[in-house]
């Protein structure tokens, strides 16, 4: 299972200039026993502790997708930890394709959104190349 989609879908600036992210993560194949598991929940604990103590605000946004409904209680349990900016940066879809398309190609433009994801991307780019623009 892929977590985050080609890594960052794309990077943005916010108004004082710092670079900020924007991820896909296809949470499609998530398994309740699997990756909710009694090692698992402190490892997305720390992960969010460590996120926001080293990293406030650069999460622009996060769109979830093909999220099972497992994935809901899992987010709730750490959005506690979350400063607000980075709760409103969570936008979680389930299966339903055309509602995550329409509602990330408010932010992304088609061509630099992956074909399968409703866009109209593709070819990969290599990381030498990758040049992800938003829609302005």
């Amino acid at each position: 299972m892929d977590f985050i989609e080609e890594n960052a879908a794309q990077l943005t600036y916010n108004l004082t200039g710092d670079s900020t992210s924007m991820l896909i993560a296809d949470l499609n194949g998530f398994s309740l026993t699997k990756h909710s598991c009694i090692g698992c929940i402190p490892f997305y604990l720390n992960f969010v502790r460590h996120h926001e103590l080293h990293y406030p605000y650069s999460l622009y946004k996060l769109y979830g997708i093909n999220a099972p409904a497992v994935v809901l209680p899992i987010i709730r349990l750490v959005t506690p930890l979350m400063t607000e900016s980075t709760r409103d940066a969570f936008h979680i879809f389930g299966y339903d394709r055309e509602e995550f398309r329409k509602n990330v190609l408010e932010t992304i433009a088609p061509e630099n959104l992956p074909f399968r994801y409703g866009g109209t991307k593709t070819a990969k780019l290599g990381k030498d190349k990758m040049k992800l623009l938003a829609v302005n």
